[in-house]
């Protein structure tokens, strides 16, 4: 998903008769770098969880290595998650703002109270 994100920006791209053309419309706000940069994380954490993964169900590799790796994947997959969802919450926010920007905070703060509420329950 991020990945497929990281090419449908919100906002879209300028034409390309534009001065800048192809670039996308939004790279001047500071909400949608965010969306970037949690974007990025996202698709980071997600790869390495899956290297990890596949590393913890090597047979040849000894029963301790293969538990720590798989304790590490499903803390990248857990990062990954609430980075994709971050992202998501950043890109509805910079989309609706404009146009009903009660709602675009309403959808930050629910965002915010589940991702407090599972890390609460994972500590």
């Amino acid at each position: 998903m991020a990945f497929g994100a990281a090419f449908a920006l919100p906002g879209g791209y300028r034409a390309d008769d534009h001065l800048k053309g192809g670039t996308p419309t939004l790279s001047t706000e500071k909400v949608f770098q965010g969306f970037l940069m949690a974007n990025a994380l996202a698709f980071i954490c997600s790869s390495l969880a899956v290297l990890s993964l596949v590393f913890a169900g090597t047979p040849t590799v000894e029963i301790p290595m293969r538990y720590m790796h798989y304790n590490i994947s499903i803390w990248l997959s857990f990062n990954g998650v609430l980075s994709l969802g971050t992202a998501f919450v950043l890109a509805i926010y910079i989309m609706i703002t404009p146009v009903i920007s009660g709602t675009a905070i309403m959808v930050m703060v629910v965002f915010s109270s589940i991702r407090m509420a599972t890390h609460v329950a994972l500590c």
